[in-house]
């Protein structure tokens, strides 16, 4: 049971994500695997880029003043003190301090990092009485952040009391997933890797048609809003 004065912690995450989210740096480069995996019709579809180190030579203001040796070294220190806040707020069980530990690091690559987010399609089943088919998946382009992300969700995965429902491993499509258990009408739950991709598809068939839509091109409808915009 995690502490109630966890609570506290989850405060000061909220507001490491905020300043994560900031202006520090420009956009990355457009990842186009981020727009193949969009589908060809969609509920909701959502993409970000992430976000580069800030360059004292760029022509916005903003990005200059942020690219400063001393604004970099009062932003690195209000994030340890910011950590330092959420360890003594977590509480002394280990369930607590590990998540203390690596959710604010998991936030920050996430904010930092490009990533694609869509809602292919809902199912309701018998009304929604028994549950629902969805389709829809996220996809971070972890890059060079790769192990530190594999670490992190390692000792988060570590953290489940082994007389609870256990995470499976099963291979579909040439990929090895991680499953993970769900109430039998829920939709299935999937997670793991392809190249430095780190993928949580929801649904039956969203693993296979994910992946082959990595390689595959952007969906007509996404070029032309971008075109437009």
């Amino acid at each position: 049971m995690v502490a109630m004065s966890f609570a506290v912690g989850w405060i000061w995450l909220v507001l490491l994500g905020g300043a994560g989210a900031a202006p520090l740096g420009p956009p990355l480069p457009l990842d186009p695997v981020l727009s193949n995996i969009a589908p060809p019709e969609c509920l909701w579809y959502a993409a970000y880029s992430g976000q580069g180190a800030a360059d004292p030579k760029s022509a916005n203001h903003t990005e200059q003043l942020f690219a400063e040796p001393q604004v970099e070294r009062f932003l690195k220190e209000v994030e340890s003190q910011i950590m330092q806040a959420v360890r003594r707020a977590a509480g002394p069980g280990r369930e607590e301090r590990v998540l203390a530990e690596h959710l604010p690091k998991l936030a920050k690559v996430v904010l930092t990092r490009p990533l694609a987010v869509y809602v292919e399609d809902v199912q309701l089943i018998d009304g929604g009485r028994q549950g629902a088919d969805v389709a829809a998946a996220l996809v971070l382009s972890a890059g060079e952040r790769r192990a530190e992300v594999e670490a992190t969700i390692k000792d988060l995965l570590a953290l489940i009391p082994p007389d609870k429902p256990q995470i499976t491993t099963e291979t579909v499509a040439g990929v090895q997933w991680r499953r993970a258990p769900t109430p039998p009408n829920a939709p299935a739950v999937r997670f793991g890797w392809k190249d430095d991709y780190f993928i949580v598809a929801v649904g039956d068939k969203t693993p296979a048609t994910l992946l082959e839509r990595m390689g595959g091109s952007v969906p007509k409808w996404l070029d032309q809003i971008r075109k437009e915009h």
